[in-house]
């Protein structure tokens, strides 16, 4: 977690939700395993594939640079 840092993923959430980026810190818990969650519903719904898009764009950019080029 962050402590009072936004996230790219707080300022861009909370533009399109049309709340403040305060409101969407105060939003924050730590799960059980440590890991960040939101409160408020819809911002953990968009929290989830929010990470899950970063993650899988991650990867592959990841296994693209392994790639020898031409194959």
């Amino acid at each position: 977690m962050q402590g009072t840092n936004p996230t790219d993923f707080e300022k861009w959430c909370a533009k399109e939700m049309g709340h403040t980026v305060e409101y969407m810190i105060m939003q924050r818990k730590k799960n059980m395993f440590g890991g960040t969650e939101y409160k408020h519903e819809e911002i953990d719904k968009r929290y989830r594939a929010w990470s899950a898009a970063t993650s899988y764009i991650s990867k592959n950019l990841i296994f693209r640079k392994l790639m020898p080029e031409g194959e």
